[in-house]
């Protein structure tokens, strides 16, 4: 049985649709994150599953109860609000106290604060009030909030925006531990990738109000079902370029006289010329100097790559790795190495792609294609 399911919700706000019906089944105990864009249905999906909001159509079920009519108080469900939800002229502690008091006797209520304190390291924060502490201070304690209540159902809306590089991959460690000491269902809502990516057991990918797509973030990353999932993740973004899908091959649209063609190994080729997004991985991509007498090389259909010359137009370092961004034509690609290549902007450059990292999607629907090359 799932632990959480969410059947066909649709929401609107005055006229405007939120959720268009949307669908979703957890497993107890995983650690979901719900990754799109601003805008696209997250927080309010979370609203939804709390009970602050209901929806206009579906249904919310929890451990197998029906509870789409349940008020707040009366689901299992706790939540951290992506403002903090605290009373700044409260302390730490009476905080804590307020946000659960209709819940938990005296006695256990003051047993868990002190248990949750230790945990998050903030007993030291428990008498100072809420309007002297800093952004990851914030966060920590709004954390905690939820962490007392012990809900089966733990609801995160962006726990980690706003506050330091430092204090949030510190809050990003102690999410998980809590998560895996306490038996339950997590969701997490982001708009950041790489968040995503350090911190699910899955990744449900949201975009215009709906799920398309869910699997564990390795998944997401290598066989993303839409150009919305294969943005959500990467860090640079993958490159799109527009391309022609024939009936034997692809043609790369880079530009007068830079398009490239590759043939493709399609079991049911397409019967008619239709357009393509192409998406390539910048770290898929190998970037080498280019002798000034070289001419420019063209696909290398024995190796299985396509190899393309361009010209540098910025570089930078990124995390140990080189960044560099290339014009080819009129296309502007980005790439991530940490070969022993050395070249500055301005410098002619040989890009060597493997075509089995190709990602195609269909140029209007942005859905993905069938796998030519894989």
């Amino acid at each position: 049985m799932p632990k959480l399911c969410l059947a066909d919700l649709q929401k609107s706000f005055r006229g405007k649709p939120i959720l268009r019906q949307l669908n979703l089944q957890t497993v107890d105990c995983e650690y979901l994150v719900l990754l799109g864009q601003s805008g696209c249905g997250k927080s309010t999906t979370l609203r939804l599953i709390a009970g602050l909001e209901t929806p206009d159509r579906g249904k919310i079920w929890i451990d197998g109860k029906n509870v789409t009519k349940q008020i707040a108080r009366h689901r299992d469900v706790s939540m951290v609000f992506q403002n903090d939800g605290l009373y700044p002229h409260m302390t730490v502690k009476r905080n804590l106290c307020f946000a659960n008091r209709q819940t938990l006797d005296r006695r256990t209520l003051d047993r868990r604060i002190e248990e949750t304190a230790k945990r998050l390291g903030i007993v030291h924060l428990l008498e100072r009030r809420v309007d002297r502490l800093s952004g990851g201070e914030l966060r920590r304690v709004a954390v905690a909030k939820s962490v007392v209540r012990q809900a089966s159902v733990r609801l995160l809306d962006e726990p980690l925006s706003a506050i330091d590089v430092s204090s949030r991959h510190t809050l990003q460690h102690v999410l998980r531990r809590w998560h895996e000491e306490s038996p339950g269902l997590t969701i997490h809502v982001t708009h950041d990738g790489q968040e995503a990516m350090r911190m699910a057991d899955r990744i449900a990918i949201m975009d215009r109000g709906q799920i398309t797509q869910i699997d564990t973030p390795e998944n997401i990353y290598n066989h993303p079902n839409s150009i919305a999932a294969a943005r959500s993740v990467g860090v640079p973004p993958i490159n799109l370029v527009k391309g022609r899908l024939e009936q034997d091959h692809l043609c790369l649209q880079l530009g007068a006289d830079c398009n490239r063609i590759v043939p493709h190994s399609q079991k049911q080729p397409p019967t008619e010329s239709r357009s393509v997004m192409i998406g390539i991985r910048p770290e898929s991509i190998t970037v080498g100097v280019l002798p000034k007498s070289s001419v420019p090389a063209s696909t290398g259909e024995a190796s299985g790559e396509i190899v393309l010359c361009g010209k540098c137009t910025w570089v930078k370092h990124y995390q140990g790795q080189r960044h560099a961004q290339v014009q080819v034509g009129s296309v502007f690609l980005e790439t991530l190495s940490t070969g022993e290549a050395r070249f500055n902007v301005g410098d002619e450059v040989q890009l060597s792609i493997d075509v089995v990292s190709f990602h195609l999607f269909d140029a209007v629907e942005e859905v993905l294609e069938v796998e030519a090359y894989k």
